[in-house]
């Protein structure tokens, strides 16, 4: 392949990552109009980014040590996780007025997951 054309292909993927790495950001109400497939993939996505929002000390690792815990101990899908948190909301609408779904995820993860023994929030 030519210098010429490994310099595009190069900056093709460059330009392709930025575009995804941009992301979206829903309101629960544009969150509950997406497909069931959709919020599946936009939940994990916010799981990742919250996880990723968290200092490294130890009590946050633990919180989040725990909280995969208790996903993977359920056998949850993205599917799953996606309309448990929908569920959560449904019954809690305060958190649906908040500005993103992150608050309804994380009010999902303390109903249903708790807290590490020996921690309180």
């Amino acid at each position: 392949m030519s210098t010429f054309k490994s310099g595009v292909a190069a900056m093709a993927a460059m330009m392709l990552a930025a575009t995804s790495a941009q992301g979206a950001y829903f309101t629960y109400a544009q969150f509950e109009q997406l497909s069931v497939n959709a919020r599946a993939t936009y939940i994990a996505g916010a799981y990742d980014a919250y996880t990723g929002l968290h200092d490294a000390d130890e009590a946050s690792t633990r919180l989040q040590q725990h909280r995969q815990s208790c996903i993977s101990n359920a056998r949850m899908t993205n599917v799953q996780l996606a309309e448990n948190v929908a569920a959560f909301a449904r019954a809690h609408p305060q958190v649906q007025a908040q500005r993103n779904v992150l608050p309804a995820l994380i009010g999902y993860f303390n109903a249903a997951c708790g807290y590490p023994p020996g921690e309180s929030k």
